[in-house]
């Protein structure tokens, strides 16, 4: 791949719950090529909260536009989404380069549908409480779904969206974000999948499915049986 149709869209306080609205029902039907994130965004100050969908397509300008033409619909504030060189992957996101302490937790969803959405924007949307600088909800799906053959461990194939929380205020590393984070949880709970990825455990533990962890300890315990610590 040398390009990719991809960038975002962002819509202000005003527009944001809308927006959301928009793109998860969307994404029941969206090109299982196109790749989105809703971004949830509350800058360091208590300022106007935003909404960003990031956009990534493996293909070429009209292709892309016409498979996120439903998400312009929406009426965005700011549009960036171009052609881009695949070295330029990051403008995606186009978030801050460089080093800084920051905290992360994350969860699956097993399903997702507009009573998952209206409760996350009861957290998260223009009138929401949460503390987090950001929480994403990435839209999964497409080859992301699909395993190979017999079988792989990769937890969550089966969950149609992810969810990430990012916090930068060191002081509430310890307990603010961890009880709002614990907070989000409950309130998502019956959409909760028990499955989670290992990069998005940020710490924790990975959660597989039935049987897979106790296979992985099964293959760790014969690989290592014998070899002692460098």
């Amino acid at each position: 791949m040398t390009s990719l149709y991809g960038g975002y869209l962002t819509f202000g306080e005003d527009k944001m719950d809308d927006a959301f609205r928009g793109w998860s029902a969307w994404t029941a039907t969206a090109d299982p090529r196109v790749t989105t994130t809703a971004a949830f965004t509350r800058p360091p100050g208590h300022g106007p909260r935003s909404l960003a969908l990031h956009c990534a397509f493996p293909g070429g300008s009209d292709e892309g536009a016409r498979a996120i033409a439903a998400l312009r619909d929406l009426g965005p504030d700011a549009d960036t989404v171009q052609l881009l060189p695949a070295r330029d992957i990051a403008r995606v996101f186009d978030e801050p380069r460089g080093a800084a302490p920051s905290w992360s937790q994350g969860l699956m969803l097993a399903a997702f549908d507009p009573d998952c959405a209206e409760r996350l924007l009861q957290l998260l949307g223009a009138h929401g409480s949460m503390p987090f600088i950001k929480v994403q909800v990435r839209h999964l799906g497409g080859a992301a779904a699909n395993d190979i053959e017999g079988g792989s461990p990769a937890p969550g194939r089966g969950c149609p969206f992810i969810l990430g929380a990012i916090g930068i205020d060191v002081p509430s590393f310890n307990h603010a974000y961890p009880a709002a984070f614990d907070e989000l949880r409950a309130a998502l709970d019956r959409w909760t999948s028990p499955e989670l990825t290992a990069n998005f455990a940020c710490g924790g533990t990975a959660g597989y499915a039935p049987g897979v962890e106790a296979r992985l300890r099964e293959i760790e315990q014969r690989l290592t049986d014998g070899v002692s610590p460098a």
